[in-house]
């Protein structure tokens, strides 16, 4: 039979102990060993441990610390190791049978927090289609007995348990279970260990600053073995919330800045975000539900505010670049590669650069709202200088001009005037290509003007220009009118003198020359004016000016007539006679009247403004620029004027009148408007018969009349009845009433509207006409009511009772009378009621279950109708077996009762002899309704009844079996047995004797243990000899273990000392507070489990409980240092000369302390002396005082220094080189040994106790 085996945790120490092996604290990894895996002992890494069979009854002997210990009183001892091999077998390992089904594999097992988890897939072959899957959950630190179980039924593949302890090793596996009972062998055995997840971190804050969410935390307290290695911090948006981007962040680390232009956080733009932080470590990620999220209440920015930068422009010593979207509300940061940048205004200007030498300029910009932008551009230095030539300036009338010689479109000419005072408001100076203008200057008054040339990479060049204007005129024209001709004029130079030069200017079309004094201007029309201009200059003054205007002679004028008057409505026109050939030639015609007003357009002169009948006289008066005005004269009268009255009568409005001209048609006004009624026109008569022609002129006053009909009808609808609604007047147009409204009231319906409120005027339908039933034009109808009626069918036909099996669905059809006596199907509407209150009712269908007459009734409306139904069993659809009990015991019989229903559970009777009955379990005895059990288990009993569709039903029946089971304690001076009575096929507990040095290891069917171990889950009849079984308890000696809550401490601490022993089947037990300690240390101090230390060096706990021992290495370092001791090379010195000096330290408990010769500093209380490192020099002669200090200990010592050397050395001795044995020697010796002699001493103590130590190691390791 093959056979797997467990080493537990406490069989693992013993045979380590019995190997001549120590006994160290076990490491995880050892504790960890499953069934059926070699296991390794520390400090032999890879070596495989001996199988509980191999050691000997005297290897186990010769190793017993303790042979005066009371043992078990089995001959020659029972083999432990085999006996805890054997002992495994009740944690679900059982012999191989090849008719038991194959277990599942694991395919993933895990636990987090208290809850462990498990998947799995089926064996090969496996349909998985029936039973179940069951995962058991062993302490594998206590030698592995079930804790916890959980179960799926096939084909599931996933389970889990809850409850279990944190930092606590389990073994799992899993077994498949099948319908008839059979289970399979456990499968391989796997670890796992419940760790706790991080909690959330807390204290989360966040804010948007500079384009980043800038975030805090209080750390996750890191679980024990476990710790917080990962923060994620989540963004996303809200309103609504979007997906979150992960961020990771060391979990050494409490705080982040998340930059919001990731592209990972493009979908929060424009959202107000969130942030959550979780924390994991190698077990998992806090919940994220409790981790801790804040909503920030700043809007992410949606876009960038980005510089954008022009051309560089190169100055002198560097160049300038212009923001071309500069922003005042945006924050600026400008830096350069070379030189210095500085930012004013919109312009960026970087200086200090060589001629010609390049820069780079980085700019970034930030502003509330945005994200940052950034620009860079290169710009380049100036070249050399610009430069400047002039020709000699030329004076002007007001001022002067200059030629720039070397002028270049691609220079900039910068200009500045400084004219004299007196010219500060009229001087101005411009540049037109390459010439210089000066203007606005008086008389000979004086200007400069500054040039300055520049141009981009080019320094610039300045230059200052002086000149004079011209003098003023000495005299000025003197011009007198002479004669005037039909084409012009002339005129007379007064003062003319002829050294003097002349220059005339005449308009463009006219002539002017001169000769001697006299000017002649030709080329005028008729009475045409004109304007020259005559200049006058002496040599070396302005010119002098002055003009003279004349006008050529006119034409007679023009004889011309006003004919045709014609009276108008407002006044009367005419025309003016041959005014084709008048017009044109510069000709206009004005017109004044006695009355109203004039005007005279393309000949015709229209008088307008005139009353009625009044009349007026105009003149006209023709104008010509080369002629005399002419005028003529003509006289009118207006039209008289007619009054049309309009009369509406009940219209509205309800009179209008209008003035009609005499001979004209009237207008008709806009139609009237009458309410319910349409205006059919205006009419010259009152009897409405004679219709107005308005194309008809108006010769007198009159009056028209309106002519209407009735257009729309005021009909009101009475519901007449209360809960009907209220009256509703409603406006119908057209003949005819159209359809009719149908209102509802409860319980009735309307059979017709009526002219008269009690039905016994007319009964109006759609076309009836409103003229017959109206008031002029209000009409008055009431509905007249019948009570709400109904009746119910069965489907199909028309009867009102019918039959039905249970379980057949009943139609029923729903009428009731409708509205102006017509009829309507309800069935849809209709509420059905049953006296049998399973019947389950939906409208007008009604599902019938329990056999029986019954009464369905339906309302609607406020109208109930019934119909009978007689509801009759259906066939026999289900059995039912009872048995008399649920359980009997071995040899007993029950009886069992078969009944019968339809499949809506209606009684059916049932024939006893037409039941079969039949048992899962051969050797049962059928009779009738009773079996008999000659054998005990769980079975199942079948019935059925011929021929009938029922299927057949089961009842479970167990039959309890009776064991009589004595408990033998195997040892020398035990009581006899004790035996009981076990009705059941497990034990229900297991007895725990104990014994002194001894717990028992299990329960087993032979004394020396080389049978089967018993357990609760041991099934009797596997190991019971018919009724009887016979149980021998198996023992393992006491075994201890002590852990010390450190293997180092510091001298002045207390080391806590935790013990567990083995414990009764397989178990540990905390004795900590029963364990006797001691340490190997006489200084030591025990406390129950507590050890106080002081002396440093390693020592050795050994604790005893119940006859075992254990012992713990534990290593006492010295603590910090609380004294020193500054020891010289010498007390005495010459001065000039030098000491070394050394420094020793102990602890408070008086432990030496190493000194780092750097962590002293060594000071004088001379000031001259020179320290250097622990070497003094003493420059002066008296005691020195020389202080050592680390920390804040200090220690002092007292140099003699002397003014002269001591006397010569002895003739004849000789001075030990520096570094030997001699000069050491002798150093000492001049310093008495300081305190070196005490460690001497120690030295021989230390050196025996390292001794000692090694030589008891060596033993308790068997003398390896």
């Amino acid at each position: 039979m093959s056979r797997s085996y467990t080493l537990p945790l406490s069989m693992a120490l013993v045979v380590t102990a019995l190997l001549g092996g120590t006994a160290p604290a076990i490491a995880d990894d050892e504790a960890e060993v499953p069934p059926g895996v070699t296991a390794t002992v520390a400090g032999e890494t890879g070596q495989q441990m001996p199988t509980p069979e191999e050691p000997a009854q005297q290897d186990l002997a010769e190793n017993d610390p303790s042979q005066e210990e009371p043992v078990p009183p089995v001959e020659e001892q029972a083999v432990l190791a085999e006996a805890q091999a054997d002992r495994a077998e009740p944690l679900g390992f059982a012999a191989e049978d090849t008719s038991v089904p194959e277990p599942p594999t694991f395919t993933a097992i895990g636990a987090r927090d208290t809850v462990a988890y498990f998947n799995w897939t089926y064996a090969a072959g496996d349909p998985a289609t029936s039973g179940s899957v069951l995962v058991t959950v062993w302490n594998a630190e206590t030698g592995g007995e079930p804790v916890k179980t959980c179960s799926a039924p096939a084909p599931g593949t996933y389970c889990e348990v809850y409850g279990l302890k944190l930092y606590q090793k389990y073994w799992v596996s899993v077994q498949r279970v099948q319908l008839d009972g059979a289970i399979s062998e456990h499968s391989k055995r796997e670890m796992i260990e419940p760790r706790k997840a991080p909690d959330g971190p807390t204290g989360l804050a966040a804010e948007i600053v500079e384009g980043h969410i800038e975030v805090s935390w209080t750390k996750s307290p890191d679980p024990i073995d476990a710790p917080v290695i990962r923060y994620d911090v989540w963004v996303g948006g809200t309103a609504p919330d979007t997906f979150a981007a992960g961020f990771p962040v060391s979990g050494a680390h409490s705080s982040a800045s998340i930059d919001l232009e990731s592209v990972h956080l493009r979908h929060v733009r424009g959202h107000i975000p969130y942030v959550r932080v979780t924390a994991t470590n190698l077990v998992g990620d806090s919940d994220w539900l409790s981790s801790p999220r804040v909503v920030l209440t700043q809007r992410v920015p949606v876009s960038a505010v980005t510089p954008a930068l022009g051309a560089p422009t190169s100055i002198a010593n560097g160049f300038t670049v212009k923001l071309s979207n500069f922003d005042p509300d945006a924050k600026y940061e400008v830096t350069t590669t070379f030189g210095t940048a500085k930012l004013v205004g919109d312009t960026i200007t970087v200086s200090g650069l060589a001629g010609g030498s390049t820069a780079d300029i980085f700019v970034k910009a930030s502003k509330a709202g945005y994200f940052s932008g950034s620009a860079t551009t290169r710009g380049t230095a100036g070249l050399p200088n610009a430069t400047l030539r002039i020709d000699q300036p030329v004076r002007t009338a007001d001022g002067f001009t200059v030629k720039i010689l070397d002028f270049d479109p691609l220079f900039a000419y910068d200009l500045l005037l400084r004219p004299e005072t007196t010219d500060e408001l009229t001087a101005k100076v411009v540049r037109q290509g390459d010439t210089i203008i000066v203007s606005g200057l008086s008389a000979g008054a004086i200007a400069y003007v500054g040039v300055d040339v520049s141009r981009s990479g080019w320094k610039s060049h300045s230059m200052w220009i002086v000149e004079y204007a011209l003098l003023a005129p000495s005299s000025v024209p003197a011009l007198v009118g002479d004669q005037v001709y039909p084409d012009g004029f002339s005129a007379v130079i007064a003062n003319y003198n002829a050294l003097q030069t002349y220059r005339i200017v005449a308009p463009v079309g006219v002539s002017a020359t001169r000769a001697g004094d006299r000017i002649l201007v030709t080329g005028l029309g008729a009475n045409q004016e004109a304007t020259i201009q005559v200049f006058s200059q002496w040599p070396g003054q302005r010119e002098a000016e002055s003009s003279f205007t004349g006008r050529s002679a006119k034409k007679p004028s023009v004889e011309f007539s006003v004919t045709g008057v014609t009276p108008t409505a407002n006044g009367w026109t005419a025309r003016i006679a041959d005014y084709a050939s008048l017009a044109g030639n510069d000709t206009t015609f004005t017109a004044v009247t006695t009355a109203g007003t004039v005007s005279v357009v393309e000949g015709v002169v229209a008088v307008t403004g005139l009353a009625p009948d009044e009349a007026a006289d105009v003149t006209v008066t023709l104008n010509r620029t080369d002629t005399e005005p002419s005028t003529a004269r003509a006289g009118g009268r207006a039209l008289q004027e007619h009054t049309v009255t309009f009369d509406a009568g009940p219209g509205t409005p309800a009179v209008s009148a209008a003035a009609v001209t005499h001979g004209s048609p009237a207008e008709p006004p806009s139609p009237p408007v009458r309410e319910r009624y349409v205006f059919t026109g205006w009419f010259a008569d009152t009897e409405f018969t004679m219709p107005y022609d308005f194309d008809a002129p108006v010769t007198s006053n009159l009056t028209l009349h309106a002519g209407w009909e009735i257009s729309t009808y005021a009909v009101t609808w009475n519901p007449n009845r209360g809960g009907a609604g209220v009256p509703d007047t409603v406006l119908i147009e057209g003949a005819t009433l159209g359809a009719l409204p149908m209102p509802v009231a409860d319980g009735a319906v309307i059979r017709e509207w009526n002219t008269r409120a009690d039905g016994t005027g007319l009964a109006v339908r759609a076309d009836t006409v409103l003229s017959e039933v109206a008031t002029e034009t209000e009409v008055a109808l009431y509905a007249i009511w019948d009570v709400r009626t109904l009746s119910l069918t069965f489907d199909p036909g028309s009867s009102v009772s019918s039959t039905a099996t249970a379980g057949d669905t009943v139609s029923l059809t729903a009428t009731a009378n409708a509205a102006f006596g017509g009829t309507v199907d309800v069935s849809d509407e209709v509420k059905i009621s049953s006296t049998v209150p399973s019947d389950v009712a939906a409208q007008s269908r009604v599902r019938v279950t329990t056999a029986g007459p019954r009464t369905l009734t339906g309302v609607f409306d406020g109208a109930t109708a019934v119909a009978t139904l007689d509801v009759i069993a259906g066939p026999l659809g289900t059995l039912t077996l009872t048995p008399a009990q649920g359980t009997t015991d071995q040899g007993g019989s029950l009886d069992f009762t078969v009944t019968g229903a339809d499949v809506e559970g209606n009684p059916v009777p049932i024939a006893a002899a037409d039941v079969m009955l039949s048992s899962s379990v051969e050797g049962d005895d059928v009779d009738g309704l009773r079996v008999s059990f000659p054998t005990a288990g769980p079975r199942q009993i079948t019935a059925w009844v011929a021929g009938a569709g029922a299927p057949p039903t089961t009842a479970d029946v167990t039959v309890a079996p009776r064991y009589l089971v004595s408990w033998d304690e195997n040892w020398k001076d035990a009581a006899a047995p004790e035996s009981e009575v076990v009705a059941a096929d497990r034990l229900a507990d297991l007895p725990d004797p104990s014994a002194a040095g001894w717990v028992i290891s299990g329960w087993n069917t032979s004394a020396d243990g080389s049978g089967a171990f018993v357990t609760t889950s041991t099934p009797l009849a596997s190991v019971a000899s018919g009724p009887n079984v016979t149980l021998y308890a198996i023992w393992e000696r006491r075994t201890l273990t002590i852990t010390p809550s450190s293997s180092a401490h510091v001298s002045g601490s207390t080391v806590d000392i935790t013990a567990t022993a083995n414990a009764a089947f397989g178990g540990t037990v905390d004795v900590t507070a029963d364990v006797e300690l001691e340490s190997s240390e006489p200084t030591d101090v025990v406390a129950g489990s507590t050890v106080a230390v002081t002396v440093a060096g390693p020592r050795t706990f050994t604790g005893e409980f119940d006859g075992a021992r254990a012992s713990a290495q534990v290593d006492v370092v010295a603590g910090a240092v609380a004294a020193l001791t500054v020891t010289p090379s010498a007390t005495t010195v010459d001065r000039g000369g030098r000491l070394e000096f050394s420094v020793a330290g102990v602890d408070a408990a008086n432990n030496p302390v190493e000194i780092d010769p750097a962590d002293v500093t060594i000071t004088s209380d001379v000031a001259t002396d020179v320290v250097d490192g622990l070497t003094v020099t003493f420059p002066t002669a008296s005691p020195h005082v020389i202080t050592a200090r680390v920390g804040d200990v200090t220690a002092s010592v007292t140099i003699e220094v002397r003014g002269e050397k001591t006397s010569p050395e002895a003739p004849g001795s000789e001075t030990p080189q520096p570094g030997t044995a001699e000069a050491t020697a002798a150093r000492l010796t001049e310093t008495g040994g300081g305190s070196l002699a005490p460690l001497a001493a120690l030295a021989p103590v230390l050196l025996f106790a390292g001794v000692a130590l090694v030589l008891r190691r060596r033993a308790r390791n068997g003398g390896n």
